[in-house]
């Protein structure tokens, strides 16, 4: 029975890992924390690859808190894969990915 039950906890915990690493953003604000960041040469290198993206609307990088900034735009969608790989090819470490409340006004949504 502890057999079945851990197998089923694996499973979960396999299935929920898979639908996080397919997950896309569209029309939003994404905080990505990131892991290495320490200085202006690195920030500029992860600008450079996000800006790249037909996704991408803007991108704002900062080093004091490790924080990337994505504006998505409404047409187009970015996957957290595609984040994960370019900020790993540059590397750097994905500590992880939070949608924004704020506009770009600042306001929060309501």
């Amino acid at each position: 029975m502890k057999t079945i039950l851990a197998m089923i906890a694996v499973f979960m915990l396999a299935a929920t890992v898979q639908a996080q690493e397919t997950s896309s953003y569209t029309g939003t604000t994404l905080l990505v924390y990131v892991d290495g960041l320490a200085c202006p040469f690195c920030a500029n290198g992860l600008h450079r690859r996000f800006k790249k993206f037909a996704a991408v609307q803007s991108v704002d990088v900062n080093l004091d808190k490790g924080v990337m900034t994505l504006q998505v735009k409404k047409e187009k969608s970015i996957s957290k894969k595609e984040i994960k790989e370019q900020i790993d090819n540059a590397g750097f470490i994905l500590n992880r990915i939070v949608v924004s409340k704020k506009t770009k006004a600042g306001k929060k949504k309501t």
